[in-house]
């Protein structure tokens, strides 16, 4: 995968003022609450790791299994997750946490193929203990919001909506990380010489970017079976989480059974 740079981008906007005329007609609250609220956001961001997720912002979609009625925890206490393509949409999440409580704290911004990145301007919070169920991509019976620009955020089931989307990125990104062999690869680096060069020339820094790699053992995907169970016909069975008491695991889709009893075929839409 290609690094996304989402991060410089919107920061080079919250500099650049884009975000305040789109806030300013969305909320009442004065001038310096929502300046306050860029600055803090820009903070973030460029204190924050970033990850690259693929296109549709789904990992391992398994239905959050890896995740299911386990704690959660952030990689980084600001982690920055990069979902392209989601319903037509790219999405920046950034999480981050306080030692003070254990709550995670979201906030999401997005945009349509090359238009403005959009602030949604209300903060989601997630609970590290609360017990995730498996979820069709719609997190936000798990979401309480908070309202940092006021209420008068015009259509808040809006907001929010496109806020689950954001979140369900940064579920699927800390569902793959349970998994003891999904390891993360940089991608791109920050290199402080070569981004003065970039600002100097009126190019955006590249910010350091993250993708997740599963680690598969040698073994892993022959099909071998075990035990006295009578070998079935042989299917392709999809890719999904083990959950073992020392962790959970990534098990790639592989061919099991045995030809001379037949053959199964099945079609699946494939994510990259």
């Amino acid at each position: 995968m290609q690094a996304k740079n989402y991060a410089a981008q919107v920061v080079d906007q919250i500099d650049g003022n884009g975000f305040y005329t789109s806030l300013s007609g969305c909320t009442n609250a004065p001038q310096d609450k929502i300046k306050s609220f860029l600055v803090d956001a820009k903070g973030l961001i460029s204190r924050g790791l970033s990850f690259l997720l693929p296109d549709g912002g789904v990992v391992l979609d398994s239905g959050l299994l890896g995740i299911t009625h386990k704690d959660i925890s952030l990689p980084f206490p600001i982690t920055l997750v990069s979902s392209p393509n989601i319903e037509g949409h790219d999405f920046l999440t950034v999480a981050f946490e306080f030692k003070t409580d254990d709550k995670i704290r979201v906030a999401v911004f997005f945009k349509t193929n090359k238009s403005a990145w959009i602030l949604i301007p209300i903060i989601g919070f997630v609970e590290k203990h609360t017990p995730i169920s498996r979820i069709n991509k719609n997190p936000s019976y798990l979401v309480n919001y908070s309202y940092p620009l006021s209420e008068a955020v015009g259509n808040i089931e809006f907001w929010q909506n496109m806020m689950s989307f954001g979140i369900y990125g940064l579920f699927e990104l800390l569902e793959a990380l349970s998994c003891k062999n999904v390891e993360q690869t940089i991608i791109q680096k920050c290199d402080v010489a070569l981004n003065a060069r970039r600002v100097n020339k009126g190019k955006l820094p590249l910010y350091e970017e993250r993708i997740l790699t599963i680690k598969v053992n040698a073994k892993q995907g022959t099909g071998t079976r075990t035990g006295t169970h009578e070998s079935p016909r042989q299917h392709l069975r999809r890719g999904h989480i083990r959950r073992l008491e020392s962790g959970n695991i990534w098990v790639n889709a592989c061919v099991v059974g045995s030809s001379e009893k037949g053959v199964i075929k099945k079609s699946y839409n494939v994510a990259a």
